[in-house]
């Protein structure tokens, strides 16, 4: 990992469930070969920017329904997939995919299913992550430099996703489909939709630009609007 990791809250409390969240996500990971392996990033911002070629055993990670735009791409079926909750049904349709992390607001909703994960040896393949839990990673990589600068002060599941690898240790992070400046997306004909989290997604993408080295992105306006170096191609 090439940036510091932040302490994950003001509390030792916090510190501690952020050491067991991340013990426990990189057991399920490992348990499908998704650590020590390059992560190939594909979100949903219309008109994406696809790398000519990926690293040997790069895994293929999507975003809600950049699943169904990677279908449309020929891509890989997804290694990962970050799904929300309510709509699961829709953002997986017709896709496949070998691991599944789903957002969820409860935790108690969360806690439940873990301990059947756990019981399971991780071998499930649906993750659920609390609210919580998505607000104490983001402190943990980022710090709080998201806070404020935008109306809705969240980061968007991309920028989560993103974060979430950073915490997870992966060596080699590669985006495409991200842009914090466009509307739209990829998989729908409506590219006047407006999206969200700009500001908040902006400002963290800045951080991890200036922090973490081994994020890279094929996408050139979102190296110009937050310093992420482009890939190179190796």
């Amino acid at each position: 990992m090439d940036g510091k990791i932040q302490e994950g809250g003001t509390s030792a409390a916090d510190s501690e469930k952020l050491a067991a969240f991340r013990r426990y996500q990189r057991h399920w990971l490992a348990r499908a070969n998704l650590l020590d392996r390059p992560w190939f990033i594909f979100a949903s911002a219309p008109n994406p920017t696809m790398p000519a070629g990926l690293p040997a055993n790069c895994a293929h990670v999507y975003i809600n329904f950049s699943g169904q735009e990677a279908k449309k791409r020929n891509l890989p079926p997804a290694d990962l997939i970050l799904i929300k909750r309510k709509r699961r049904h829709e953002q997986l349709q017709g896709i496949r995919a070998r691991r599944v992390i789903q957002v969820s607001q409860y935790q108690r909703d969360v806690d439940r299913y873990r301990m059947l994960q756990t019981l399971c040896r991780y071998r499930l393949p649906m993750m659920r992550i609390s609210k919580p839990e998505r607000q104490r990673l983001a402190r943990a990589v980022v710090g709080d430099v998201y806070s404020g600068v935008g109306e809705d002060g969240n980061l968007s599941n991309g920028a989560l996703l993103v974060l979430y690898a950073i915490l997870m240790d992966i060596p080699q992070i590669i985006l495409s489909g991200f842009s914090v400046t466009k509307n739209g997306h990829s998989h729908t004909n409506d590219l006047t939709r407006f999206r969200m989290h700009k500001e908040e997604d902006t400002a963290s993408f800045q951080f991890v630009a200036a922090n973490y080295g081994q994020v890279s992105t094929t996408e050139a306006d979102l190296h110009g609007s937050t310093g992420i170096g482009l890939w190179n191609g190796r």
